[in-house]
């Protein structure tokens, strides 16, 4: 395992720790740290407010679903 890979696992182990341990969450913590590792992460550099793995996740949907697509009818 590299030096980068070590600092991510702890990162992502600190992070799981913080959220109060949540089952199945293993790979948002991953993504969270590599970003704050890594210094894509504005929040890891003090420039923003830090987000939870689930408000990332959120923000990465609303970022990947166009404004124009009106809801789904499910009435007749």
């Amino acid at each position: 395992m590299s030096h980068r890979e070590t600092r991510i696992k702890q990162r992502a182990y600190e992070l799981w720790i913080q959220a109060g341990e949540p089952e199945g969450t293993s790979e948002q913590f991953w993504y969270q740290a590599e970003k704050e590792i890594d210094g894509d992460d504005p929040a890891a550099s003090g420039k923003g407010a830090a987000l939870t793995p689930d408000e990332e996740l959120e923000k990465q949907l609303e970022e990947t679903i166009p404004a124009s697509d009106p809801p789904s009818a499910t009435q007749p």
